[in-house]
């Protein structure tokens, strides 16, 4: 498999005027949107910035969300999105997932 990342630096050693969220947006773009029909299958790191487009995808998408889960604000869109191929980085950060 070939790597194919989108960005050189990780958004939290950007520096401070750079905007996240445009990036996030490319990135997303780049990868599930025009470009997505080169790849088997997408590994996105963008966080739940990516989840509506990983549901939309052609190709299978596994996102990885590095931070809480918890947030009541997440519920309805967990709720939606339920069937998201989602990786968490702990047992404690999938609960509230896994409690829907």
């Amino acid at each position: 498999a070939n790597l194919n990342a989108i960005c050189t630096t990780p958004f939290y050693r950007a520096t401070s005027g750079w905007n996240q969220a445009a990036a996030r947006m490319r990135a997303i773009e780049q990868a599930v949107g025009k470009c997505a029909e080169k790849f088997d299958i997408i590994h996105s790191h963008v966080g739940i910035d990516g989840v509506r487009m990983a549901w939309r995808c052609v190709i299978p998408t596994l996102s990885t969300i590095q931070y809480r889960l918890d947030w009541p604000e997440y519920i309805p869109l967990f709720k939606q999105y339920r069937n998201l191929s989602l990786v968490s980085t702990s047992n404690a950060q999938r609960r509230p997932w896994l409690a829907l």
